[in-house]
């Protein structure tokens, strides 16, 4: 089942990756099939209340397979769900990964319950989380007047046509967000002079080469990577000020695997700019609990995205990727501004409700609103049950590997005796699992 929900909703992943999407859907499977397994020899070992324990391992490997690995990827998570309006205060309460522990709790818990008469009322438990829905936003303040153009690959000309004829539109621009890989390099100077000219700032992708390596090396376009490709530069966002000059940059922090996207970022800051702090995220960072937490932390008071989805990934896969902003904006209460080269950009209010949308493909679109800046934006709890889950997990492991008795399953009724079945593939697996996880709680990279 995980494999053929991944097909259908990834099928995307076969315009890309041709025959090799398919290990690329087996393994985004495993992590739906693994707490199963878990779960299904604790049960036969201990009895129907260790299906509490699934709650922990499914959370566990949910966080792990998003956030924790090389191939991590956070879609088809639970938690995108919760872009559906109906659950407009659930993520900013228990976060991405813990409104999926939260409900399978709660059905742990109803399973175990000893049959009465109150057990039919298990499901009212959720009545007070989903009460939550009807939470006030965050106080907030005026923030700037934004402007943001979808173009793909656009040349330098055809980008200052397009601020031009839109300034003319919208005067009262104060930012300007374009897309990221806007540019194939640093942004160009006419653009850097329709800033001084029009007093206003701008936020649009670039390239950085790293200090040392050599200039030719960087690749016009993204792509996927090829052998001998030179990665030596950094996936940028640039912030050009009114003065013409480049104030403020933040590279993508996740470059996409098995893509040319350039090196990971040495550090996450926040852009000071004239109305607060404001957290920039590149494209598929946005994705990403570890990254986004990150510019949370630090006191980002709004969000403002620069995305390249290609028109030929097609337009499921924007609306796929369209999800992310309004999880993230519920989860941390905060307003997110996302300019996608074809599409879909969003502003997204501190609520999750959709402000203003643009279409697939809607080459040369604009968006524009007025960002409102929320100054007590927080990091949900959920990732603190993340680590216990895995913690949990590491320790259901690693007790199923110690303990040398195998599952004990019956003969047919003609036999009385007790086979044992041996685990190999199992322990190799917990064990493969639980070094990964060790590794990548503590390293220091994202």
């Amino acid at each position: 089942m995980g494999v053929i929900n991944c097909a259908i909703q990834l099928n995307f992943f076969y315009g890309l990756f041709k025959t090799a999407a398919i290990p690329l859907y087996a393994i985004l499977a495993i992590w739906v099939a693994l707490p199963c397994l878990l779960t299904r020899i604790l049960l036969d070992r201990f009895g129907h209340k260790a299906i509490l324990c699934f709650p922990f391992m499914w959370t566990a490997c949910e966080f792990f397979r998003s956030e924790l690995y090389y191939l991590k990827f956070s879609w088809l998570s639970g938690g995108m769900a919760l872009s559906h309006p109906f659950y407009n205060g659930l993520p900013g309460l228990f976060g991405f990964y813990g409104v999926s522990f939260i409900f399978l709790l709660i059905v742990a818990v109803a399973i175990v319950i000893p049959k009465s008469r109150y057990k039919p009322f298990a499901g009212l438990l959720i009545i007070p989380a989903l009460c939550m829905s009807y939470i006030q936003p965050k106080q907030n303040r005026p923030g700037p007047n934004v402007l943001g153009v979808q173009l793909e690959y656009p040349f330098e000309q055809q980008v200052l046509a397009h601020l031009e004829k839109n300034i003319e539109r919208y005067p009262e621009t104060e930012l300007i967000v374009l897309s990221e890989y806007s540019f194939p390099g640093d942004i160009p100077a006419s653009i850097r002079e329709f800033c001084k000219t029009n007093n206003v700032y701008l936020i649009a992708g670039g390239k950085v080469k790293k200090p040392g390596s050599a200039e030719s090396g960087i690749p016009m376009k993204i792509g996927k990577g090829k052998k001998g490709a030179d990665r030596n530069w950094y996936n940028t966002a640039f912030v050009i000020n009114p003065q013409g000059e480049t104030e403020f940059t933040q590279v993508k922090s996740v470059p996409i695997q098995f893509f040319n996207d350039g090196l990971p970022a040495p550090k996450q800051e926040l852009w000071k700019s004239p109305w607060g702090k404001i957290g920039l995220a590149i494209c598929y960072d946005l994705s990403y609990s570890k990254v986004m937490d990150e510019l949370i932390s630090q006191g980002a008071e709004a969000l403002i995205i620069p995305t390249m989805d290609a028109i030929k990934w097609g337009e499921y896969e924007h609306r796929l990727h369209a999800k992310m902003p309004i999880v993230r904006a519920r989860e941390y209460g905060i307003e997110i501004f996302r300019v996608a080269s074809s599409g879909i950009s969003q502003h997204v209010s501190a609520r999750g409700k959709l402000l203003a949308e643009t279409n697939f493909p809607g080459q040369g679109e604009q968006i524009y609103s007025k960002l409102l800046m929320h100054p007590k934006a927080t990091v949900p709890v959920d990732r603190a049950i993340a680590y216990l889950s895995i913690f949990f997990s590491l320790i259901a492991m690693a007790f199923l590997l110690i303990k040398k008795k195998s599952l004990v399953h019956e003969k047919p009724i003609e036999s009385e005796e007790l086979v044992e079945v041996e685990e190999p593939a199992l322990g190799s697996l917990c064990m493969v699992i639980a070094v990964t996880a060790l590794v990548s709680i503590f390293s220091k990279e994202n």
